[in-house]
């Protein structure tokens, strides 16, 4: 028999020939086949990056981020904004809605914005990048025999979907209870998201660890409260802290009030509650707004010093007050400010008129209250619907991502089988009300077994 490498001596013109057919038909295949392909994905993230030689971290604080940072604040659909000044450099991280589709060209707004600010001599000309990341990529085709409308938003349902299956790891426990709670509303609930509900390892203090926890002294300085908590007295940016929680901290406890220094609380406005603390829209908010008209005096929730009373992007006309008890409260969407940088304040102090300034779709007042710069629940520290402290001092717990805050004396109930919201609130002694103005509920929720609930019991 013939063995091939003979035949190949003996016919290498036929050979030549073939192995040239092979390559070119080859070729001609590879090109014309479909191929998976791992494109540049968008994430939402866009960085500021600005040199500024020989310049220390305050002058670069104060003559580039800061202006560069306001700028940045006045396009639309960003979620969150936060800056480093170090010596020499500035960088200001932005993300972008999810609803925000095209990036690129909110990043291009951003450049359009920063362009207009002018910097000194020696800073060089701003590096804007959008950050994408190359991942792996799944291609999912959706058909029926709907209409195309309907099929895109059964796709863009989808996205979102996926979008938050990829926030849960990150989810501090009050946003995890709110998320729990929605489901209640649905007529069936992806295994999905049960799946990674799941795998969520919830982080809340144990009964020891509060009583062991020790109270945080806020009695140290008139001018500029918990200056050795906070470090540099910002007076130029409002979100100068944060916002993750510093790894130094495990469990605090803040006293809100102190009598013998008389020191009191007042709600900062008696109004309807239109929408709290959470998850709205796809997104956090991080604060409650209430309802009120124009002119409204607004009032300063504890004692402490304005840190900041200015415009500032989609706050509007915004104070910040920093209060001796370690918190800072903000009041956003103002008409009129009644205060200034340093001026010392009192619990129920007029600090600003109501209004709609920023962005906002009507008159009303955004309330925040931060922690070192993180923002915590305004309902684990009032009753929203009473004006009342939930407690004289607030618990919180330091989590990967944000603090946890509980008000002192409540306690952690599991649910079990066949429990409703009567029984639990009869058998620690409080009210339905109470139980849900805790855990941020309704009367109409329908609790599951292993759900923890914060209890505030009426007696010892």
């Amino acid at each position: 028999p013939v063995s091939i490498p003979s035949f190949s001596v003996r016919q290498p013109v036929l050979v030549n020939l073939v192995a040239i057919f092979s390559l070119v038909l080859g070729y001609m295949v590879l090109r014309d086949m479909t191929r998976e392909s791992i494109p540049a994905v968008p994430t939402g993230w866009c960085q500021i990056i600005t040199l500024v030689p020989g310049a220390s971290a305050e002058e670069v604080e104060q003559l580039v981020t800061v202006p560069l940072e306001s700028a940045a604040g006045d396009v639309d659909n960003i979620e969150q904004m936060f800056s480093t000044s170090r010596e020499g450099l500035s960088s200001i991280f932005i993300q972008f809605e999810p609803s925000v589709e095209d990036v690129g060209r909110a990043v291009i707004e951003v450049s359009n914005q920063t362009s207009r600010v002018e910097l000194p001599d020696i800073a060089e000309e701003p590096l804007i990048r959008e950050f994408k990341v190359t991942v792996p990529t799944l291609a999912l085709a959706i058909r029926g025999a709907v209409p195309e409308r309907v099929l895109r938003e059964v796709a863009l349902d989808l996205v979102r979907d996926l979008r938050l299956f990829q926030r849960i790891r990150s989810m501090d426990e009050e946003h995890m209870v709110l998320l729990i709670d929605s489901l209640f509303e649905l007529d069936t609930v992806p295994y999905a998201l049960i799946n990674e509900i799941n795998l969520y390892a919830s982080e809340l203090p144990s009964q020891r660890e509060v009583d062991g926890g020790g109270l945080l002294d806020w009695h140290d300085g008139a001018d500029t409260p918990m200056g050795s908590l906070y470090g540099a007295w910002n007076t130029t940016n409002p979100n100068a802290y944060g916002p993750a929680p510093d790894p130094n901290d495990s469990l605090l406890l803040l006293k809100l009030t102190d009598p013998d220094w008389a020191c009191g609380f007042s709600m900062p406005i008696e109004g309807i509650v239109t929408s709290r603390f959470g998850w709205r829209d796809g997104r956090n908010h991080n604060g409650v707004d209430i309802d009120l008209e124009v002119w409204d005096p607004v009032r300063s929730m504890f004692p402490g010093v304005v840190r900041f009373s200015g415009y500032y992007g989609s706050f509007g006309r915004l104070v910040v007050v920093r209060h001796h008890n370690g918190l800072e409260s903000f009041y956003a969407h103002l008409h009129r400010f009644k205060v200034n940088v340093g001026d010392v304040v009192e619990a129920g102090q007029v600090v600003g008129l109501g209004g709609s300034s920023g962005r906002s779709s009507g008159s009303h007042l955004h309330f925040e209250l931060r922690f070192k710069g993180v923002p915590i629940d305004p309902g684990r520290v009032i009753d929203l619907s009473s004006g009342q402290l939930q407690a004289d001092t607030l618990v919180l717990k330091r989590t990967r991502w944000s603090y946890a805050a509980y008000p002192r004396g409540t306690r952690f109930h599991t649910v079990e089988k066949g429990e409703h919201l009567y029984a639990i609130a009869e058998r620690y002694g409080t009210s339905i009300h109470k139980l849900c103005e805790l855990n941020g509920i309704s009367r109409r929720s329908i609790l599951r077994v292993g759900q923890q609930l914060l209890v505030a019991e009426a007696g010892p």
